[in-house]
C-alpha cells in the first residue's frame, strides 16, 4: 500500500479517515491474533514536505509496528521571486499586465490561484488577450468534471497546452509532465503549499524550481516574503495529526459492521492500532456504539432511528437500507448537492451514415456550480467555467438526481460562479514569524532606511519593486504610528491610532515583577 504525498492526508479528519481504513485492510490481509493468515501489508509513504519525517511514519504504520525513514536531502535549486502588482486598471488588468511578459519563453507555465473563481477569471482573461493560444490555455479546478480535468492532464504532459491555470487540483503528485514556470497568484497560505506548487517546476532531480509570487496588497507582500524566506530554508509547518475526531470512527463502525458482526472488543482493538485513535478512551468508544445503536449514553432508551443491531455481544449494520444511506453520506466534507453543467452542442445537420456510427452527444458535461448560484440564473445570463463564457439556458430536476443545468458557450463577458469552501488561512507558525519580521524590520529601521533595505535584500532575497514597496510600508508606518511587537495590539483608524499593551500570561512574567 503505497500512500503518496502523507502530509495532504494526515493534518485532518481525511487522515483519521484514511489511517481506519488502512486498519481494516491489514486486517483483511493479516487477520488477528486468534485467526492470522500468515500475509503482512507493507506500507510505504511518499512526501517531500512532511515535518518531523517520525510523525509522518507512525501516522502511516499505526501502533505497535516499526518503521524505517529515509530521507533524502532537496537537491534542486529554488529560485522564488517575488512582485507586486503595479499599474492602472482593474486587478484582473494588472494580472494580465504581470503574466503576459512571462508566457512566450516558456513551452509550459502553470498558474496557482487560491479560489475557482479567480482561476476562471484569468483563464478567460488570458484567452482574450491570447486569441492565437486558445486552444493552449485550459483551467483545472475541482468543480470541472472529472473527464474535463483528466484530458487537461494528458494535453499538458503532451506539450499540446501552453498555459494552465489551477485553484488547488495540480498541487500535488499528479503527472503533468515538465513545467518551465510556476506563478502563483496571493500568497499561498502556508509554506508546505508554497513548496508544494514551485515543486511543480522543473520537476526531476537537479532541476531548478523557477516560481513567482504576485501579491496584490502590502499585507501579501509581507506574508509572502516570510513564506518564500521559509520555503529557502526548508521550514515547513509541523505535522499534527487531529486526535481521535469521533464522527470518522462513527462511519468507520457502520462500515465494519457493513462486512461482518464484530464484538466490541475486536473492534476496539482494531480501531486503537490507528495512530489518530491510539489514545482513544473506550467510554468514547462505547458511546459511539450507543449513539449508532439509537441510545443515549447515558440511558438504555431509544435516542435516534438505530444503525446498529445486536445479537448477543455482537453488533452488525441493521439492514441494507443503512448501508445505503451509508455509502451516500460518506466523507467528512460537508457540502450542498452540487449543480451539473452541461453544454449543449449543435443539431447534427444528418443522421449518421451507418447503424455502427456513433452520433455526437447533445450534451457535454463540463463540470459543477453551487446550486444556490444556478437557482439565481435566469435565461440569457452568462457565467464563466471552464475559462469559457457560457449562456444560461434552463434549469432541469429530476429526482432522485441532482440538478442539470444547461448552456451554450458565447462570447462576452461573463459573471464569476461562487463555490463555498473557497480561500486559505494563515498557518499559525506563518503568523508568528511575521511578528519576527516585523520586529527585525523596526531594529533595522533605526539605523536608517538602507539599512532594512539590506535586511530586506540579504535576508528575505526580495529586490526591486519588493524591496522599494515594504521599505516605504515600514517607514510610513513607523512614521505615523508604530510597527507593532508580538506584544502589542495596535489599532489604527483614519489620522488617529490606539494602542494597547498586550500583558504576558503570569506564567511567563520574570520573577520579581
Amino acid at each position: 500500500m503505497i500512500v503518496d504525498e502523507i502530509h495532504a492526508l494526515a493534518a485532518g479528519k481525511r487522515g483519521a479517515d484514511l489511517a481506519l481504513s488502512l486498519e481494516r485492510l491489514a486486517h483483511w490481509v493479516e487477520g488477528d491474533e486468534s485467526h492470522p493468515t500468515g500475509r503482512r501489508l507493507q506500507r510505504i509513504g511518499l512526501s517531500a514536505t512532511s515535518t518531523p519525517l517520525d510523525e509522518a511514519g507512525r501516522f502511516l504504520t499505526g501502533t505497535g509496528r516499526p518503521c524505517v525513514l529515509a530521507q533524502v536531502n532537496e537537491t534542486s535549486p529554488l529560485e522564488l521571486t517575488l512582485r507586486p502588482l503595479q499599474g492602472a486598471g482593474s486587478f484582473l488588468a494588472q494580472l494580465l499586465d504581470q503574466v503576459l511578459p512571462e508566457l512566450p519563453a516558456r513551452r509550459s507555465t502553470l498558474i496557482f490561484t487560491n479560489t475557482r473563481g479567480l482561476a476562471e477569471r484569468l483563464a478567460w482573461g488570458l484567452r482574450r488577450r491570447l486569441p492565437a493560444w486558445d486552444e493552449q490555455i485550459a483551467v483545472h479546478h475541482s468543480s470541472l468534471a472529472p473527464a474535463r480535468r483528466r484530458r487537461v492532464e494528458r494535453q499538458f504532459k503532451r506539450g499540446r497546452l501552453r498555459v494552465v491555470v489551477s485553484s488547488t487540483s495540480l498541487e500535488l503528485g499528479i503527472d503533468i509532465g515538465a513545467v518551465d514556470l510556476v506563478i502563483l497568484v496571493h500568497p499561498p497560505g502556508d509554506v508546505v503549499r508554497l513548496l508544494q506548487r514551485v515543486g511543480r517546476a522543473g520537476h526531476g532531480p537537479g532541476r531548478t524550481r523557477h516560481g513567482l509570487v504576485l501579491t496584490a496588497t502590502t499585507a501579501e507582500l509581507l506574508e509572502a516574503a516570510v513564506t518564500g524566506a521559509s520555503g529557502r530554508s526548508a521550514q515547513c509547518e509541523p505535522l499534527r495529526v487531529p486526535p481521535q475526531p469521533l464522527d470518522v470512527l462513527c462511519q468507520h463502525l457502520l462500515g465494519m459492521a457493513a462486512v461482518h458482526a464484530w464484538t466490541a472488543d475486536e473492534a476496539f482493538r482494531l480501531v486503537r492500532r490507528a495512530h489518530p485513535y491510539r489514545e482513544l478512551s473506550r467510554s468514547d468508544f462505547e458511546d459511539c456504539l450507543a449513539y449508532l445503536s439509537g441510545r443515549a449514553s447515558n440511558a438504555q432508551s431509544d435516542w435516534l432511528p438505530a444503525r446498529l443491531r445486536w445479537d448477543g455481544d455482537r453488533f452488525a449494520l441493521l439492514n441494507e437500507r443503512t448501508a445505503r444511506l451509508l455509502r451516500r453520506n460518506l466523507g467528512t466534507i460537508l457540502a450542498e448537492e452540487p449543480c451539473s453543467v452541461v453544454i449543449e452542442r449543435p443539431a447534427p445537420s444528418a443522421a449518421p451514415e451507418a447503424e455502427d456510427d456513433f452520433p455526437v452527444p447533445a450534451t457535454i458535461l463540463i463540470g459543477h456550480v453551487d446550486e444556490a448560484f444556478a437557482e439565481r440564473l435566469q435565461p440569457g445570463d452568462r457565467f464563466l467555467l471552464d475559462g469559457r463564457c457560457l449562456e444560461f439556458r434552463r434549469l432541469e430536476r429530476s429526482a432522485p438526481h441532482p440538478p442539470m443545468l444547461a448552456a451554450i458557450e458565447v462570447a462576452g463577458r461573463a459573471r464569476v460562479p461562487v463555490w463555498g469552501g473557497e480561500g486559505w488561512p494563515l498557518s499559525a507558525e506563518l503568523a508568528r514569524r511575521l511578528y519576527v519580521f516585523r520586529s527585525r524590520a523596526a531594529e533595522a529601521l533605526r539605523e536608517g532606511p538602507e539599512s532594512l533595505a539590506e535586511l530586506l535584500r540579504q535576508e528575505y532575497a526580495l529586490e526591486g519593486d519588493a524591496v522599494e514597496a515594504l521599505g516605504a510600508h515600514f517607514l510610513r508606518q513607523e512614521s505615523l504610528s508604530e510597527i507593532p511587537d508580538s506584544f502589542t495590539c495596535l489599532i489604527e483608524a483614519g489620522a488617529g491610532t490606539r494602542r494597547g499593551r498586550l500583558l504576558r500570561p503570569h506564567s511567563a512574567q520574570p520573577q520579581g515583577q
